[in-house]
């Protein structure tokens, strides 16, 4: 590490600013977010509360043990990102465990990673330097949705080749270790035969046998992979190369989406490809794994179907290569190279503008462009998911205190609800069933539908069951919940017909069973009317559900304002949803 103290007497500072800037920016980030977390941030980790909550500890190792390779979404299924945070949330029940795991997996692979590279306990300061130099990884080592999870088994696979070069055991329990993670994390894990192949071809001082398990490690997780794919990964393999004559055009476009900072904060990237050239004899290694992932990314943006094209290359897809940049520049350093105080200089501006950043992001509320929705932290935007509806997050922390002043809750909401749909849900049950546990939840939550997989299992009471629940329950003991949101009236949707017709049946059981205590109504800039009412035994005058457009004022509203509101109080009139 003499290269960089002898430089510049600043340089001392650099451990004690790094370590600032990490700690600072992460706390800004989880403060300024509150609670507002997208409901991919929990609905693994709900799986898993109900797959440990119902399963014996054998039934879980035959169903982890048949399933292996199965076409199951990685979010729901994989041990460290669903499993654990349920197992957790069984023993202390809350929502907030998957933003405590997501964390610790990266902690641990950033451990790894030291070991990996040999780094020496006071070097450890060039890891924090450089991650602080990406708002991408600090967002996405904080938030529930475990995206970042594919870094895990590739810190576990350059462990198995630089520290195993020269151990067998390390190298065979490393690279095995690595390919068994890669199936339980997010799907660019499964890359690590990138790191295998370069190893066993290109990586200097390294015993025969050692390239012979990595050589044999790649291509039996390239065969894996080709053999087991999921819906992604065929999706992915299915690009191509454009035409010759189109690549600079790809080429200069890909930078310029990086110049604009619409990924990520590019100083990591430009100290990444300085330090892997850098390197030496290893140099050839980790330029090829560094060049695999900057194809991959060059790839995804010179391609244009579904989620693919330069619009398509999002903050969370440039993690793979923001880390393997992180790697290399840490490499860098603690090798002594002549690119070390260079690579030192641009990380060390790159956490000043990430910084600055951040600061940016959080003198702002996050819905500052009052749309109704907003995206939880810097660095995290899509154009598909993960954008968290201010309007529910707002309900579940008044369910969430509901329940716990004793009360309980009817919603009338499913897994039909269109904000509960399966490409962005908003989360609101799984939160509530974390927080509650599985047995407090079936005891204090009533949620009714057919439908209760969407990728995760929840808990949810089929249809049949609706009558006797109802005619079980004191009415005094209980708040109810109706969520409406305009694309549950489409009718060219089967889930929204659907949702039209359980809604239905739930109003007229309400109807038979109740009379109706309005309590108020709310409503968003997207149209969504959270409305909330008591329920009262009959008192055989007026009978079932109340009229209600003194909740909805007079409709003086816009006309397009006016129309929600109709449907809405229709709703609860029981016009609409009726299933017949």
């Amino acid at each position: 590490m003499a290269a960089w103290r002898a430089s510049h007497p600043l340089r001392k500072l650099l451990p004690s600013v790094a370590l600032v800037n990490v700690v600072a920016s992460v706390v800004i980030r989880v403060v300024h977010r509150d609670s507002y977390v997208a409901g991919w941030e929990v609905a693994g980790a709900a799986n898993g509360l109900f797959m440990v909550s119902t399963h014996s500890a054998r039934e879980l190792w035959s169903y982890y043990i048949g399933r292996q390779f199965d076409d199951i979404g990685w979010p729901v299924f994989g041990a460290p990102v669903s499993l654990l945070p349920g197992y957790l949330a069984s023993r202390w029940p809350g929502d907030w465990w998957p933003q405590i795991t997501t964390p610790t997996l990266v902690l641990i692979s950033l451990l790894v990673l030291r070991s990996a590279i040999d780094l020496p306990g006071r070097g450890s300061w060039i890891m924090l330097l450089a991650w602080g130099a990406s708002s991408a990884l600090l967002s996405y080592s904080v938030i529930g949705f475990p995206y970042i999870s594919s870094i895990l088994p590739n810190a576990l696979a350059l462990f198995a080749v630089l520290r195993g070069r020269g151990s067998v055991l390390w190298a065979l329990v490393g690279s095995l270790t690595a390919i068994e993670l890669s199936w339980h994390v997010q799907e660019l894990g499964r890359t690590i035969f990138a790191i295998f192949f370069a190893a066993a071809i290109l990586l200097p001082r390294a015993r025969p046998v050692c390239r012979v398990i990595w050589l044999a490690g790649g291509a039996m997780q390239f065969w894996l992979e080709r053999t087991h794919p999921t819906y992604n990964t065929v999706h992915y393999a299915a690009m191509t190369l454009p035409p010759l004559s189109s690549v600079a055009f790809h080429t200069f476009d890909l930078l310029r989406h990086f110049g604009t900072l619409k990924p990520d904060i590019p100083l990591l990237i430009v100290a990444g490809i300085l330090a892997a050239m850098s390197l030496g004899n290893e140099r050839w290694f980790w330029c090829a794994v560094l060049g695999f992932h900057l194809g991959v990314i060059w790839l995804l943006a010179s391609n244009s179907g579904i989620l693919e094209g330069i619009g398509a290359v999002w903050p969370r897809r440039v993690l793979m290569l923001d880390f393997i940049c992180a790697a290399a520049c840490v490499a860098a350093v603690c090798a002594r190279r002549r690119s070390a105080p260079i690579v030192i200089s641009l990380l060390a501006v790159g956490c000043v503008w990430q910084f600055g950043s951040t600061v940016e992001w959080a003198s702002k509320r996050l819905d500052y462009l009052n749309m109704g929705w907003a995206f939880p932290m810097p660095y995290t935007q899509t154009t598909l998911d993960c954008a968290v509806p201010i309007m529910s997050t707002d309900w579940f922390k008044e369910l969430r205190a509901t329940v716990d002043d004793g009360r309980k809750v009817l919603l009338l909401y499913n897994l039909t609800s269109f904000d509960e749909n399966n490409t962005d849900p908003a989360g609101v049950i799984e939160r509530l069933y974390l927080h509650l546990g599985h047995e407090r939840f079936m005891s204090t939550v009533y949620v009714f539908g057919d439908d209760r997989i969407r990728w995760n299992e929840l808990p949810i009471r089929p249809m049949s069951e609706v009558d006797s629940t109802l005619a079980s329950l004191t009415p005094d003991e209980v708040e109810a919940y109706y969520l409406y949101h305009p694309n549950d009236d489409r009718a060219d949707w089967p889930i929204a017909v659907k949702h039209q017709q359980e809604m239905g049946v739930l109003f007229d059981a309400v109807r038979t069973h109740f009379d109706v205590e309005w309590h108020e109504r709310r409503m968003d800039v997207q149209g969504r009317v959270l409305m909330h009412f008591a329920l009262r035994p009959h008192d055989n005058v007026n009978g079932g559900l109340a009229p209600t457009d003194h909740l909805f004022g007079t409709y003086d509203e816009s006309p397009a304002t006016c129309s929600t509101q109709r449907r809405a109080s229709d709703a609860f009139a029981g016009h609409v949803l009726n299933p017949d």
